[in-house]
This record gives C-alpha cells, sequence and structure tokens, in this order.
C-alpha cells in the first residue's frame, strides 16, 4: 500500500455497519487503501473461529497495511492483556505463541499510559517484559510500540500491536496506522459478534441458572448412547426427576435465592453422579438424567433414591433454609426393542407421573402401561384449563358437629369437577394438578367467593336456624403466599355479606410451616378481619410446637391418617390425646375429620375432641341437601333419621351421644 501524507487528506466519513453497532472511521478521499481494507473484512468475516479470525487479520495487518513486526493482543476487564495471538516476534518471525501478559499496576517502569486520540487509544509501553524468549527468559519490548483499541468487545479491549517504526528507522505512515484502527474495529466488532453466537449457543445448550446441559443437549447424548447400546452389551437408564412443591419455593424466595436454590440443586445431583452418567435440566423443575452403566432395575432405582434422598435434606441459600423433596421415574434400555432417545425420556416421564400419583419424594420405573397414565394426566391438566375457563364446578358441604351435643356446628365447603366424559371428579384427582400448573388461585378463589356466597342464602332461607353456622374453607399453599390474598378476601367478605366470626380458613401445615414468621404476618392481618383460623392436617408436617404457641391460630383439625388407626395403635391413641390437650392449653378448639366408626367417635369422645366430621356422621353434600338438613328436613341416606334439636339441628343418634 502506498503512503500518504497528512497535507492532502480530505476526511469524510464512512458507515460501517457490522451486527448492528455503527462505527465511524476517518479515510482518505480516493484512497484504494481502505476499499482494499475492507474487502479483506469478507476474510474475517467468514473466519470459522476466533483464534483463526485473529491470524487473518494478523496477515492483513502485516501483507496488506505493511506493518512490522504486528500482534493481536486482548485485554480483560481488569486490565490484564490476554495471552497474545499470532503475531511476529521481536526478529521479523512468524510465531504461533500465546505469548503476552502483562498487567497494570506493575512496577513505574513497567508502567503504560493511555491517553484518547479519537476513535482510537494509544497505549505507550515502556520496557515490558511482553514476549518469552526460547530459553524461558523474557525479552523487553522497547518504548515505542504503539497498541491500537478503538474499540471494547464482551472480554475487553481488542488492540493491534505494531512498532511506531519501520525497519528502516522512519516513523510508520500516518495513513498506516488509521487503516491499522480501522482494521482493529473490524476485528473487534467481528470478534464481539462472534463471542455473542458462542454465548447464544451455550445458552441453547446448558441451562443458565445451573450450568447443566439443556434438553436438546441431554438428548443428543441420549441418541449417541443409544445407538451404541445396539451394538454392545452395556445397558443404561434415563432418570425424571421432578422438585416437588416448586411452585411454592419459587414464589416465596426472589429470584436471585430461586437461582441460587436450582443451583444448588444442581450441585447435588451431580455429587450424587458417577464419571459416566449426566444430569440435565429440562423445565423448571424436572431434570433428567442418563445413567451409564446401568446393570439392574434395583441399581437404577438405588441411584434415583439416592438422589431424591440428597435433595431431601434441608438447604442453606442466601441465608434462607429451604426444604424441598423430589419425585423420580425410572426407564431401562431394552436390549430386544431399540427405541428412540425422545421415547427413553418419555417412558421415565411416565414412570415419574406414576410416581408423583402416589405421594412425594417417591420413585417408580416404567412400565408399558405408564404411558398411558401419562396421557391421561396431559389430557387431564388440559381439561383443567378448560373447566377454569368455562366454571365446571359445584360445590359439596360436609357437616361438621359438636361431639357433646351431636348438634350441627358448621359445614366444610368441598369444590366438586363436573367433567363432561368423567361425571364428576374428586378434589383429591385434580387439585394437585391445579397446585402444581398455578390453576389452584383462580379455583381457590372461586371456592371462597362461592361458598360465601351459599352461606348468604342460608341465611336468608332458615333464618335463626343457620344464624350461627359456620364455614370452613381451605386455603391452598400458593393462595396463601399471594401478597394481596387479605385484600382479596375483604372484598369477598363485603360483595357477599358473609359475618367474619362464621368464616374459618383452614390452612395447611406445610403452608405455615414454609416460612413461619411470614405466615405470622400474614395470619394476623387475616385475623384483623375477624375470621376465625384453622390449622389443617395437623401432625403431618414438619410443625414446631415453639410456632404453633406464637401463631394466632383458633382451632386445630386432627389429619384423618391418625383418625383412623384409632382403636387400633395405642402410639396414635397417645399422640391424638396429646393434641386435644395441648389444644385446650392454647385456648383453641380441635376437630377430628375422616370418622368413619363408632370406635373412632369413641375413642375421640374420651380425649374430649370438641367437634367430628366424616362419613360417620355425613358425607358431603349438594347445597340443596345441605340446606334440607338446616331446616331440619334431612333425607340423605347417609343422614340418621333422629329429632332435631330446635335450635341447633342435631346429627348425631341418641346411641352416640353421652349418657
Amino acid at each position: 500500500m502506498g503512503s500518504h501524507s497528512r497535507t492532502d487528506i480530505g476526511v469524510r466519513r464512512s458507515d460501517w455497519l457490522e451486527h448492528g453497532r455503527k462505527l465511524s472511521f476517518r479515510y482518505e478521499d480516493r484512497s484504494s487503501d481502505l476499499v482494499e481494507l475492507l474487502s479483506a473484512a469478507d476474510e474475517l468475516v467468514g473466519a470459522p473461529d476466533i483464534d483463526t479470525l485473529l491470524r487473518r487479520a494478523v496477515e492483513i495487518a502485516r501483507d496488506r497495511i505493511g506493518l512490522e513486526r504486528v500482534a493481536l493482543y486482548v485485554e480483560d476487564d481488569s486490565g490484564r492483556v490476554m495471552n497474545g495471538t499470532w503475531g511476529t516476534d521481536l526478529d521479523g518471525r512468524t510465531t504461533d505463541e500465546r505469548h503476552y501478559s502483562y498487567a497494570k499496576g506493575e512496577p513505574e517502569e513497567k508502567a503504560h499510559h493511555l491517553m484518547d486520540e479519537g476513535c482510537a487509544r494509544w497505549l505507550v509501553i515502556e520496557d515490558a517484559p511482553l514476549m518469552a524468549s526460547e530459553d524461558g527468559g523474557s525479552r523487553m519490548v522497547r518504548r515505542g510500540w504503539l497498541a491500537l483499541t478503538p474499540i471494547r468487545s464482551v472480554r475487553g479491549p481488542i488492540g493491534l500491536l505494531f512498532n511506531d517504526t519501520a525497519s528502516s528507522g522512519m516513523p510508520i505512515d500516518v495513513a498506516k496506522q488509521e487503516l491499522a484502527a480501522i482494521l482493529c474495529s473490524l476485528v473487534a466488532s467481528i470478534v464481539e459478534r462472534k463471542r455473542v453466537e458462542e454465548q447464544l449457543l451455550r445458552r441453547s445448550m446448558y441451562d443458565g441458572p445451573t450450568g447443566l446441559p439443556s434438553q436438546a443437549l441431554f438428548l443428543d447424548r441420549l441418541h449417541r448412547r443409544a445407538i451404541q447400546a445396539d451394538r454392545d452389551d452395556g445397558g443404561f437408564a434415563v432418570v425424571a426427576l421432578s422438585l416437588d412443591r416448586w411452585t411454592t419455593i419459587s414464589e416465596s424466595y426472589s429470584p436471585h435465592v430461586y437461582e441460587s436454590f436450582l443451583s444448588l440443586v444442581a450441585q447435588r445431583l451431580l455429587h450424587c453422579l458417577r464419571p459416566g452418567d449426566t444430569a440435565s435440566r429440562l423445565s423448571t423443575n424436572e431434570f433428567a438424567l442418563l445413567l451409564d452403566p446401568i446393570d439392574s432395575e434395583e441399581e437404577a432405582e438405588s441411584l434415583a433414591q439416592r438422589l431424591i434422598a440428597a435433595l431431601s435434606r434441608p438447604m442453606l441459600v442466601e441465608g434462607e433454609e429451604i426444604i424441598t423433596t423430589a419425585s423420580a421415574g425410572v426407564a431401562l434400555s431394552d436390549d430386544g426393542h431399540p427405541i428412540s432417545a425422545e421415547e427413553h425420556l418419555q417412558n421415565a416421564r411416565a414412570a415419574l407421573a406414576k410416581a408423583k400419583n402416589t405421594g412425594t419424594a417417591r420413585c417408580s420405573s416404567f412400565s408399558p402401561s405408564d404411558r398411558d397414565l401419562l396421557v391421561r394426566s396431559y389430557r387431564l391438566e388440559h381439561d383443567l384449563h378448560q373447566a377454569v375457563e368455562n366454571g365446571d364446578f359445584l360445590m359439596h358441604y360436609q357437616p361438621l358437629v359438636r361431639l357433646d351435643t351431636g348438634a350441627l356446628h358448621g359445614f366444610e365447603s368441598l369444590v366438586r369437577w363436573i367433567h363432561p366424559t368423567r361425571g364428576m371428579v374428586m378434589p383429591g384427582m385434580f387439585i394437585p394438578v391445579a397446585e402444581e400448573n398455578g390453576l389452584i388461585r383462580p379455583i381457590g378463589e372461586w371456592v371462597l367467593s362461592e361458598s360465601c356466597r351459599q352461606s348468604g342464602l342460608w341465611r336468608k332461607e332458615h333464618g335463626g336456624r343457620s344464624s350461627g353456622v359456620t364455614l370452613s374453607v381451605n386455603l391452598s399453599v400458593r393462595q396463601f403466599l399471594q401478597p394481596d390474598l387479605f385484600e382479596r378476601i375483604e372484598k369477598i367478605l363485603d360483595r357477599t355479606g358473609m359475618p367474619p366470626r362464621l368464616l374459618h380458613l383452614e390452612i395447611t401445615e406445610s403452608a405455615v410451616m414454609e416460612d413461619p414468621e411470614q405466615a405470622r404476618g400474614v395470619l394476623s392481618r387475616l385475623k384483623s378481619l375477624g375470621l376465625l383460623l384453622s390449622l389443617d392436617d395437623f401432625g403431618t408436617g414438619f410443625s414446631s410446637l415453639s410456632y404453633l404457641t406464637r401463631l394466632p391460630l383458633d382451632i386445630l383439625k386432627i389429619d384423618r391418617s391418625f383418625v383412623m388407626r384409632l382403636g387400633h395403635d395405642a402410639r396414635t391413641e397417645a399422640v391424638v390425646r396429646a393434641v386435644c390437650d395441648l389444644s385446650r392449653d392454647l385456648g383453641m378448639e380441635v376437630v377430628a375429620e375422616g370418622v368413619e366408626t363408632t370406635m373412632q367417635l369413641e375413642a375421640l369422645r374420651s380425649f374430649d375432641c370438641q367437634y367430628v366430621q366424616g362419613y360417620l356422621i355425613a358425607k358431603p353434600l349438594p347445597p340443596e341437601e345441605a340446606g334440607r338438613l338446616l331446616a331440619g328436613g334431612a333425607t340423605s341416606s347417609a343422614l340418621p333419621e333422629e329429632p332435631r334439636n330446635t335450635r341447633r339441628t342435631q346429627i348425631l343418634p341418641r346411641s352416640l351421644l353421652t349418657d
């Protein structure tokens, strides 16, 4: 390239658009040098990787601009010059060594100074040992070496290092220096684009919060392993693992804490795996694992149980203790019937669906019938969305009676789903699905509103007979965690005219113990409305009695799992007796649910339990039958036809009342 003096320059601006960034450069009118340089940019854009790109840029700087002893370097955000790229050493020999390493803040004689010069930064390095010699020592770069850093890239400035004098001892032409600045800008922009592309590729192949392979990468590895299995005798297993109660955790903590929690989950999974195994995050709360090799179903289930146990231990995240559990489905490879990677994963998910249907922290292995269960599960979720939109729900009300008088005390509201083909679907079938996908919020709000509305109809129709009848409504964990829960309940009370003293809100033990201090604040606000609060399913979680004394609760409800063992297990009877005594000492009322036999009823009476409900008393009733019960004219075959108290309807037969 020819040289030009600055005196004959007619300066204008040219915009170079590269990857959405507009960069402006100065160049000379009628100069073919710039045109030739820009045409060389195609060679840079087409480079397969960054290393090749930098190598080609050095060749352009040397061969087309005419710079001697040239190399590219990259400086990181801390100011350290990263290992340099290809160039020429002090003797003019081409080298592929990555030989630059120079940091800011070193002794003064090695310091470098910066000053702005338009679009470029000129870096003067004084006697800095930038290049290593063959004997392991270092050579000194003499004063006068220049580094152009016209643009900051993703990982710091990219610069072009060259001597400011040619081999003849004459200064490098100013035009060449400007062309070098343009080249450096092109390189920086293209490198930045390639790095962004690499980041996007990594994000598509790896999960951000956990760093685990994505589903696409996992399926690729599984596909390769399945092909290999066709050629050898080794077996493997796929495990689909899902975090239980993940919505509660994700909504209870900030996004930062939740991502840290996911990272810790990934660490625990990896800690349990063997060198040949692979872990992947598939979705918000679902993980997949490739266990390789696996010799038997027992071995695979043992490893899956180990994973479940590891995730069940409390996790300390950002000062917060988070407790979760996980369920797992295991699918083994089948030498006789090779299937695709997608089918392997689908089988594991089908086994997972079966495990989750049996509870939390469960593990199940795949069987062919599980595919039908998975399809039904997906269809159920789809139909539930439609039911929420169409309002395909109705309420039933189960009577709650005083054990000493047999008189009706209130009702518990229980939702039913009227499915277009299945008919009436019980809560146990769809509430867990609604809890997981978030539909429990609109369903729960409708249940509360409809229950309060129905109570108003009863009071209007039956007057004094229903004036003191209470209504118990369950609050789901997700409802309890809503920041505007207080306002929503207050609006429902105002709209329906429901007396707050007649409304009992039932909160599960798990919701309260998720964050007892936060729960205490929420419960206190709800109490200020004048309603009563009940702790449901008491004894099934991990209650702390110290928190129980501090929470503003009015009622403890003994879970049916304890009631059903009364009369058969002395230890269970001791626990229930203790709960009844504890309730009295704390000034709370106690309710036993799931009473189905006279033996259970007699045991509860001996413990001075105040209220009972269950099929021995009455099944859940449609609103019309519950209304007839209030009027004293129940006809349900589930109800005993005995004389009723004129003030409060009597439900228990005289034979079951106290003597």
